[in-house]
């Protein structure tokens, strides 16, 4: 008979600031399903987050501080998780509970040493580079944008609208480095920007080179372009400097569609 067992987790890193990352650690218990298959059944998610500050020497880390340590009974996504502030502890993610893994996940954020829910079927959510609002895709029948203001002790809806076009791919957006008020959604060799101030969707003329990164932290890259990957028989992470990396702040802007790229690394 097969038991079930606890796996292995290793870290997945997420940049704050500076020499800041969250370290995240999802657990579950497991058995083997089918054997001739290989598929698992997973129950009784955990996720374990470690706000670290790293002292590096020679390109490697010589010293990890664990500053803060918040444990959830639920999953989380770690490419959906950005930390607002270090001190007071401000934490917005995407999360779920059940045996599902990344199935109907949920808006969450963590202010005031509460977790707190917002609003369910969630395909995206991107702070702003300056802390100050979110974006947030809500996966309905016609797909809405929600903008969040980001409050001392709380978040707050400001504005709900429809998106005025079919939306493919949920993770094609990222936020202006220059106009903090202003989004930029790529669907279909077309960009469309929208605009806090007035609350409009048009074709934009001008945009961001590129999709990624969508805001100014989050991901496993710093922003001197170091890429931070766990090396599982090293049991430590090595860190690998990205030659063609652009930060959040340098990104090019152009105005043919036929140029965008991915990621500018």
């Amino acid at each position: 008979m097969l038991f079930y067992k606890k796996n292995q987790p290793f870290p997945y890193l997420s940049f704050i600031q500076d020499h800041f990352f969250s370290e995240i650690f999802i657990f579950w218990e497991e058995k083997l399903e089918h054997p001739l298959s290989g598929t698992t059944k997973k129950k009784n998610y955990q996720t374990k987050i470690d706000i670290v500050s790293f002292e590096m020497q020679n390109e490697k880390v010589k010293n990890k501080t664990i500053l803060h340590t918040l444990v959830l009974s639920k999953w989380l996504l770690p490419e959906f998780f950005y930390v607002i502030s270090v001190d007071p502890l401000k934490i917005i993610f995407l999360y779920g509970e059940g045996d599902e893994f990344g199935v109907n996940p949920k808006f969450g954020y963590y202010f005031k040493n509460e977790i707190r829910t917002s609003i369910k079927n969630i395909k995206n959510v991107v702070p702003s580079p300056d802390k100050t609002y979110v974006a947030v895709i809500e996966n309905t029948k016609n797909k809405s944008l929600e903008i969040y203001n980001i409050q001392e002790e709380n978040i707050h809806l400001i504005q709900k609208v429809l998106l005025p076009f079919d939306f493919t791919d949920e993770r094609w957006i990222t936020w202006d480095s220059q106009n903090r008020n202003r989004i930029y959604f790529y669907e279909n060799h077309l960009v469309y920007e929208f605009d806090l101030d007035t609350k409009n969707f048009q074709k934009s003329k001008v945009f961001p080179e590129c999709i990624l990164p969508s805001t100014s932290f989050g991901l496993n890259i710093d922003q001197s372009g170091r890429q931070w990957i766990y090396d599982t028989e090293l049991n430590d992470y090595r860190i690998q400097k990205i030659k063609s990396f652009k930060s959040f702040y340098h990104k090019k802007y152009i105005s043919n569609p036929s140029q965008i790229q991915y990621q500018c690394f």
